[in-house]
């Protein structure tokens, strides 16, 4: 994920099952309904800016869902409150140490991966970021999320109607930028956060992951954080895919020059023909939905 590889987060997705995904986004709170093919693992279905926040908000608060609120309160002009936001208990949507690991992965991104540029400010020295750079095909869309312990932050960049930014205009040059312009000013004169991470599994998910260790035949290793991770053996089953590919509409940077080549890992095999798709005028598209 550090450097926005799309084919492992297609076997991966491939290994869990699109259905169990889908489910997964719609508890996350994101309104448009996962399309059922692995080019969602790369960012197919689009989403609103704000839901897309909230979502990933899931991960900074370790699990738990916060519903975001223009009005906090509302005052007279003498300054007496008159009406107050009821802001409603988080739901637990993750366990901690899901959202715990996804936290860890999308560090990698900021410490060593497409939106490492951050560590070049020193005014985050300290802090726990984590984040995911995403370009659009043909460069029409460019984003970046990032969140620390206390705020998460979307950036979207892109026109109206779709069409480029322009040439190489990644979410790591054109979105990432006026991230950490906002986040300088965000986080000024406050003192460094750090994650509260839960770095063990619950008892239920150590027994799966012992399980699962030993079907493959492996062993254990030392993650980058101290935890132990299971060594697998073996690629996840490929043998059964869906006999639809639909085109992938969104593709991840490629590293921190923002560079969107095709990746040189092999294509995924195929066991039955592509169904082909109706001509485009046929076809029916979700209409696109842009933030301001």
């Amino acid at each position: 994920i550090a450097l926005s590889r799309n084919i492992p987060a297609v076997r991966i997705m491939q290994e869990i099952g699109v259905q169990r995904v889908g489910r997964l986004v719609e508890r996350l709170g994101l309104p448009n309904p996962m399309a059922p093919y692995l080019s969602s693992a790369l960012g197919a279905t689009e989403e609103p800016l704000l839901d897309i926040v909230k979502a990933y908000a899931v991960f900074a608060n370790l699990g738990r869902r916060v519903y975001p609120h223009f009005i906090r309160r509302v005052l007279d002009r003498d300054g007496t409150e008159l009406e107050r936001w009821p802001s409603p208990a988080p739901d637990e949507i993750l366990s901690s140490y899901v959202a715990s690991t996804v936290v860890r992965l999308m560090q990698e991104v900021v410490n060593h991966g497409t939106a490492a540029s951050i560590r070049a400010h020193g005014e985050f020295s300290g802090w726990d970021i984590g984040g995911k750079t995403g370009t659009v095909n043909d460069f029409t869309d460019a984003w970046f999320i990032g969140y620390t312990p206390t705020v998460c932050t979307g950036v979207w960049i892109g026109f109206d109607e779709k069409k480029p930014l322009g040439n190489k205009e990644t979410g790591a040059v054109a979105a990432l930028p006026v991230w950490i312009e906002f986040m300088k000013a965000y986080t000024k004169g406050q003192p460094p956060r750090r994650f509260q991470l839960v770095m063990t599994p619950p008892p239920m998910m150590a027994q799966l992951q012992e399980q699962r260790r030993l079907e493959r035949g492996g062993g254990w290793v030392e993650g980058s954080h101290g935890q132990p991770l299971p060594i697998v053996g073996g690629p996840p089953n490929l043998n059964v895919l869906p006999s639809t590919l639909l085109p992938i509409e969104q593709r991840s940077d490629r590293d921190g020059r923002g560079r969107a080549e095709e990746a040189s890992e092999p294509a995924l095999p195929r066991t039955v023909p592509a169904t082909p798709l109706p001509p485009a005028e046929q076809r029916q598209r979700r209409p696109r939905r842009t933030e301001p």
